[in-house]
Formats: structure tokens, sequence, C-alpha cells
């Protein structure tokens, strides 16, 4: 079992091709690793391996269509963060106590699509109530702990996805980003997390469709188990306007066969932001390794000193436009404090 769990992504799914080995292994490698490191971390919450077997036999029929496509996965063990969806499984927005019993009947699309091309959903990762937190810890689910060390944070909002990853409960998970809660995670639990352009995912269904600040994006333990994920969840739907279709080429071909860019535009702290000495060190070196690659590298960036104050604005107000109807009936410190900072920003704006 712990063989099966030290495979990359990539490794796992080359040996699911080959028939090397069936998805039931898998399933049951994770689940016994889910057994044994989730009294630890919690990172979780929601499991549906009943679900993921009986897809099993739903793969022959979705390889006719995809088993060609650089995203197969070939019925590989996923896990979805808790503020996408997935049919008939409980989707409880990051562990509010509003949604404890909502149980969705269609998946989001970025879900049907990675379903479609070979993923077994596992279950779902704790997130902080709504993602509106940098810390995962939510009232329904508790706190989600950092596998090296459980007495430490994984940030958030993506804390479980990174925890279930960094554990080895799972080969890959999806994650969402608005202000790093892909990346923070990623960083904090020592995995690779990926913000993708707007529109480079699908997102929805839901109730802002235009609202770019958000993305859904790929989480694993390396670059190219990222570019693998990033292959089946990325494509349009016809049900998010701002979706596109997936850039020609292969994002697994462009990892396995890089082309050398030319120019990088670099900021340490884009002049907004503290930077601690140990990240600067190791960002300043992976810079230094650009330069001697013989790639011209840019220490410049625009202005972004009013960024923070803008972004909290837009936030806030979305926040407004999706959840007021919840939070004037469940209003709690935390998301009155961002509903706040979006009502001062649009009195301001008046």
């Amino acid at each position: 079992m712990d063989e099966l769990m030290r495979l990359t992504a990539t490794e796992a799914v080359a040996l699911l091709k080959k028939g090397e080995i069936k998805p039931q292994e898998l399933l049951a490698a994770s689940s016994a690793r889910a057994r044994e490191v989730e009294p630890l971390i919690n990172a979780l919450p929601i499991q549906c391996y009943d679900r993921a077997t009986q897809e099993i036999d739903r793969l022959p029929e979705r390889a006719k269509r995809n088993e060609n496509h650089p995203g197969w996965l070939a019925g590989l063990p996923v896990a979805i963060k808790d503020l996408s969806h997935v049919a008939g499984v409980p989707t409880t927005m990051g562990g509010s106590p509003i949604f404890k019993n909502f149980v969705p009947q269609e998946s989001s699309y970025f879900v049907q699509k990675m379903e479609d091309r070979g993923a077994l959903v596992v279950g779902k990762t704790n997130s902080p109530e709504f993602g509106f937190n940098a810390t995962t810890y939510n009232t329904l689910w508790g706190a989600t702990n950092n596998p090296w060390d459980t007495s430490k944070s994984t940030a958030g909002s993506s804390g479980g996805s990174a925890a279930a990853l960094a554990a080895g409960e799972v080969w890959l998970a999806s994650g969402s980003d608005l202000g790093a809660s892909i990346r923070a995670p990623a960083a904090f639990c020592a995995v690779v997390g990926l913000r993708p352009t707007p529109g480079c995912v699908s997102r929805g269904p839901q109730l802002l469709p235009f609202n770019v600040l958000p993305v859904v994006g790929p989480m694993a333990r390396n670059v190219a188990d990222i570019a693998l994920m990033l292959e089946n969840m990325a494509g349009s739907h016809y049900g998010d306007p701002l979706a596109v279709d997936s850039p020609p080429g292969s994002f697994v071909k462009a990892v396995r066969e890089p082309v050398k860019p030319k120019r990088l535009g670099f900021s340490l702290d884009l002049g907004i932001t503290k930077v601690h000495s140990e990240v600067a060190e190791q960002v300043i070196n992976a810079v230094q390794c650009f330069r001697s690659m013989g790639i011209e590298v840019t220490d410049a960036c625009p202005d972004f000193s009013k960024a923070i104050e803008v972004f909290h604005g837009i936030r806030g107000t979305n926040h407004i436009a999706g959840m007021y109807q919840y939070v004037e009936k469940y209003r709690d410190p935390n998301t009155g404090n961002h509903l706040e900072r979006g009502e001062c920003t649009q009195t301001e704006c008046r």
C-alpha cells in the first residue's frame, strides 16, 4: 500500500494505462492511508470511497471518449475541495453549519470533466467556511493540521487539499484561489499548487459567473503532476461565460519538453508585502538560476500600492452579492468582517 501511495500521479496513471495496477488497488491504498492519518490531520472530512468504487464501472465507457486525451487519468483517485460540488456527495461550503445537510445533484463543471477523463473522486477536502479565511478551520469539521508538524497550520483556504497530498492520501486534489488560497497551503505543506489564468478552468454552476477573481486550479506533489491534472481540468463549458478552450498543444508535453523563455519579469514583494528571509533567499537563488541559463530577468512590477485596498473592496462586494441572504441570518465575526469591507467600499464609491 505504501509503495502505491509513494507513486507520483504521472507514474500511477502510466501503470493504470498499462494494466499493471488496477483502480481498485489505488482506492484501497488511499482508503487505508486516510484511516491512518485522518485522526491526526483532518484533511478529508467527507469521504465517498463507495461512490468511487461504483464509478469504476463507468471507466470503459469514458475511455472510449478520452483514452487518447493527454489528461486521461484511467481510474486515479483524486480529492475535491469542499467549495466545489460532487454529485450525490455533501458540499458543506467549507464546514458551514448552514450547508451541513446540502447534497448537490450536479457536479461542478470541472469535476464533470475530471470524472469523464477517468478521475475517481474519493472525498472532499477541508476548507474554512466559504473559503473566507487564510487558516483551514471551521465549526463543522474543525482544524486541518500540517502533516509535517501537526501543531502547525496548513494555511488556507485549500489547506485540506494540500495536507491530503502531503500526507499521501491522494495523488491529485483540486484547490481554489482568490487571494493565494492554492499557493499559500501548497507552500506551507511542501506540495505544488497553480493558480491558472481566469477562464482556463471552467467554474460553476455559480451565482456570479463574471467574477474573475476566484479560480479553480490543480494541486499535486510535483510540477509534472500539476500539468497532468490541469490537462483534464481545463477547457470551456457552456455554463461558464468566461471559460475558454484549452490552448493548442498539451500542458503535459510542455513540462516534458520545456521551451526556455527569453525574458522574465520578477518582483520579490510586488511593493506591498513582507517576505521572510528564508523565502527571499530561495526565490533569489531561483532568479540567479534563470540568469545563469541566459534568460533576461527584469526586476520590476506595476504600482500595486493600492492593490490590497482595491482587492478587499471587490472581494467584499462579491461577498455581499453572493452571501448576504445567509449572513444576515447567520452572521459571525469572520464573514461579517468581509462584508463590512465591501459595505465600506460601496459607501465610499457613492
